[in-house]
This record gives C-alpha cells, structure tokens and sequence, in this order.
C-alpha cells in the first residue's frame, strides 16, 4: 500500500520473481529480486534482521514442498556477506523460516558458487532486470500525460535502478516435473518469526528460450 515496504523493511522487500530453463536444460533457474532502491553499497538484511526464501509446489496445491533458505552473515572487518543455503523438503519447508539441510554456501563478493547436488549460486547487485514505461502506464491508463503504450516512445522507467539478486540453478529432478514458484521473506517478531513479504505468480509470460540474440 502507497508503494512502501512492508513493514518499513526496505531490505527484505521482493521486487520481482523469476523462473527460467538453465544453461543446461537439465537444469532450472529460480532468482528473487529485493530492495527496490539498492546502490553499491547496500547489503542484504543480516540474519538477525531477516532471511529470504524461495519456495516450489511440486503438486498444484499451492503448499510448498522444497523451500531454498537465505540468511546472510555480514563479514566482520571486511566487506561483503557470506551466505549459506540450505535445502528444506515436506513439513520443514512449509515453516516460516525454515532450516534445511545445508548444501552450501556464496559470498556477495563471489560471481558464481558450486552447490552441493549440482547446483549453483550467485548474490549480488545487479541492473533491475523489469521494464515499465511508467509514463506510458500513467497516459493509457490514468489519463494524464501524452504518452500512450506502444507510440514508439517506450522508455524502461527501472533502467537506471538496480536491485539485488538471488539467482540458484538446479538439477529438475530437485525439483519435479511441474512446479510452482513464490518467494517469501521473514524476519523474527519476539519469539516467532513472522512473514514480511510475499511476491509470486508472474505478471507475463517469460519469451521462449532462443538461440542467439532474442
């Protein structure tokens, strides 16, 4: 509500979902934009403000089986954050901040981590990878402002903003054959963890892969 944080935490704010074929396409690519304003030097929430989640139904049940957890450890005396990622399956999965099963972890510093399983990592800052004509948005469908969508004046309003990224790869046989795909963030409220943010269900279709340029 008003485009703010929930909950005022800017660093525990999902931007966007993202879901796509591997490199391999053996393999699936499961990323989570946060932090609608980032620059180089903003981190990640620590773990004792919150974690991040990724979260995948295996059945159609809209209840998530398989949940990828994030808690980040900032690095004391240098810069940066070490992460480690654990892996939880069945009741586990479906808690607030789930535990897991540790299979690895990745520094913010770090491009691309192995994970156990054949899996890999990366965090970090990265180009906000959503387009929006927001002055196209407000001209069709608000009424104000000349622009309409598909003038030949389109304009990315995110182009100039970044965010920061988790982004795992994975074998689909951790996954299943047909999944579906949220994320979640959580922070503790006393003696519970509560949720903080919830983003999934795409607003559009992600284009074919294709060979080349697309």
């Amino acid at each position: 509500p008003g485009l703010t944080s929930p909950g005022g935490k800017t660093r525990l704010d999902i931007k966007d979902v993202y879901v796509f074929e591997g490199s391999d396409p053996s393999k699936t690519v499961l990323a989570a934009t946060v932090n609608p304003i980032a620059t180089g030097d903003t981190k990640f929430a620590d773990r004792r403000e919150g974690a991040y989640h990724l979260r995948i139904d295996q059945n159609g049940d809209a209840i998530e089986d398989v949940t990828y957890s994030f808690s980040f450890v900032d690095r004391f005396f240098r810069d940066g954050q070490f992460v480690p990622v654990r892996r939880a399956t069945g009741s586990e999965a479906r808690e607030v901040t789930p535990n897991g099963k540790f299979i690895g972890f990745v520094s913010t510093e770090d491009s691309i981590r192995l994970l156990s399983g054949n899996g890999k990592l990366f965090t970090g800052l990265r180009s906000d990878p959503f387009f929006f004509d927001l002055s196209g948005f407000r001209g069709t469908v608000e009424g104000v402002g000349p622009r309409m969508f598909n003038d030949g004046m389109e304009s990315d309003f995110f182009e100039d903003l970044n965010t920061l990224a988790i982004v795992i790869e994975v074998p689909d046989s951790k996954l299943g054959k047909q999944i579906g795909v949220w994320a979640t963030t959580s922070s503790e409220n006393g003696s519970r963890d509560r949720q903080v943010d919830r983003m999934g269900r795409p607003a559009r279709r992600v284009a074919p892969r294709c060979a080349g340029a697309c």
